[in-house]
């Protein structure tokens, strides 16, 4: 029969950074935390942001998507933030470019197809963690296809109606169709900023603090040594434990180890 504390060795605390999972012991978790404004230092030991204060500690924070050779969390989001004003911008020249083909009777040239335009090949291709932006991104849909019906519809009055009256229905419908994806667009900004705010796992060393960044935390779960699969290949690393799944997610096991490079001269 498992003891109670051979069942506590076997504890691990499994979060994500991007769409990958890790997990580490969860005996030497102390706390779960919003990650806190950090102080840079000078000279930075890569993979090390700064440092915090716990409680009465100064301790040292890793980034852990750098260390597993990822974007950081924030230049991510610095990244979808430009290619969406990017996107904005593009509607912005779509109807002025409706305009002024309205205006001089000559050929429009982009697509009515709103999965065809560069934000619908980026819509539809996109996948996020994150509940909070899927959810807008999912109200995007219908202000962004009107803009292209809108298009259509112009274009098509264009061949039938005097020239005033395409104009005037010009101007009285672009703005609308267009603040009404512009709010969408701001209130994705936000959003982006506000909820996808770091954690930071305060965990021990031996009689050191460090904390270190993840995205979310996922759960905490029980593993038999027979569980957890031997990596292969590139994915074989002295600071890699092991493959276990959980939820049908591959998870990656992390030992100590991951910290040394990092924490050299931190300590």
């Amino acid at each position: 029969m498992e003891t109670i504390k051979e069942v506590m060795q076997n504890l691990y605390l499994i979060f994500s950074l991007k769409n990958n999972y890790f997990g580490v012991d969860a005996l030497n978790v102390k706390e779960i935390i919003k990650l806190p404004d950090i102080t840079k230092v000078p000279n930075p030991i890569f993979g090390v942001r700064g440092m915090i204060k716990f409680r009465d500690h100064i301790i040292p924070i890793v980034d852990m998507r750098l260390k597993m050779g990822m974007d950081s969390l924030r230049e991510e989001n610095f990244g979808l933030v430009e290619t969406l004003k990017h996107r904005e911008e593009e509607h912005n020249e779509y109807l002025n470019e409706l305009e002024n083909c309205l205006i001089n009777n000559t050929k429009f040239t982009k697509t009515f197809d709103p999965k065809e335009c560069p934000f619908g090949k980026w819509y539809y291709n996109f996948n996020s963690e994150n509940i909070v932006v899927t959810n807008l991104l999912e109200e995007f849909e219908q202000p962004h296809n009107m803009i292209h019906e809108f298009a259509k519809k112009m274009i098509s009055m264009n061949t039938t109606s005097s020239h005033e009256d395409v104009i005037k229905q010009y101007n009285r419908e672009s703005k609308l169709r267009l603040n009404a994806l512009v709010k969408l667009f701001h209130e994705l900004y936000e959003k982006i900023n506000l909820e996808t705010r770091e954690l930071a796992i305060i965990y021990e060393l031996g009689d050191k603090l460090l904390g270190f960044s993840v995205d979310k935390v996922y759960r905490i779960v029980t593993v038999d040594e027979n569980e957890i699969k031997e990596l292969e290949g590139n994915l074989r690393n002295e600071a890699f434990d092991g493959l276990i799944e959980v939820n049908e997610r591959m998870c990656v096991l992390l030992n100590n180890k991951i910290f040394d490079s990092a924490l050299e001269g931190v300590f």
